[in-house]
């Protein structure tokens, strides 16, 4: 007789394993570069975490039709930093509060989601973003069910939910030239269903990627 995870109990195994993962040594800039412009301006290296503005992102799984998930959000062309890019949800870590606080609370903002809620399973590497000047502190998160998302509307444009086996295929992984800053890049990018998500967001999800895909149950 052959036993099979129900998907709801596979979900949550899934979830513990991932905990266990993150609180190994992380596959950090290695799994970064991957997904790195090149030329990219500025350093890669963590050693300028503390001498840059600080954020904060939340990479959030959820399950939905018993199929594990992650939310992302379209910036709007009004939003300050990176407008029109997708991007977790995520901001800069405000005066008195932890990463991990600034990583919630601009969850809850910015999509609606009850941040005592949401169960931290740990971190990834920081990563230096030249462009703007900020060092992103990247947590991982879950919710046990689907929440309804309600978006804020100046700062969000649209809320995307991916299946994480999307972004396994390697079919999602694609790359573009692009003549920016006088220069010509290489500019590597996930793509699901023409959204491309590049830079620092796809460095990141890079990263949580390589280590989502150890401990992934078949």
């Amino acid at each position: 007789m052959i036993y099979t995870i129900p998907p709801v109990q596979n979900f949550a195994v899934k979830m513990s394993a991932l905990k266990e993962a993150l609180s190994r040594p992380l596959p950090a800039e290695a799994a970064q570069r991957r997904m790195a412009p090149t030329p990219r301006p500025g350093a890669l290296s963590i050693e300028r975490v503390e001498q840059c503005k600080q954020a904060a992102v939340l990479i959030l799984l959820y399950p939905k039709d018993e199929i594990p998930h992650l939310i992302f959000i379209q910036r709007s062309m009004e939003s300050v930093h990176h407008p029109g890019q997708i991007a977790f949800p995520g901001g800069r870590i405000e005066d008195g509060e932890s990463n991990n606080e600034a990583a919630l609370r601009e969850c809850e903002e910015e999509v609606g989601c009850d941040r005592e809620q949401l169960q931290l399973l740990g971190k990834l590497t920081p990563l230096y973003i030249p462009p703007s000047g900020f060092c992103v502190h990247p947590f991982v998160s879950f919710l046990s069910e689907r929440p309804e998302w309600r978006r804020q509307q100046e700062e969000v444009a649209e809320v995307l939910e991916v299946p994480v086996h999307d972004l396994l295929m390697p079919s999602a992984q694609k790359a573009t030239c692009e003549h920016r800053e006088a220069v010509w890049m290489r500019i590597p990018y996930y793509d699901w269903q023409g959204h491309r998500i590049w830079g620092a967001t796809a460095m990141m999800l890079c990263e949580f990627l390589t280590v989502y895909a150890s401990i992934d149950l078949k």
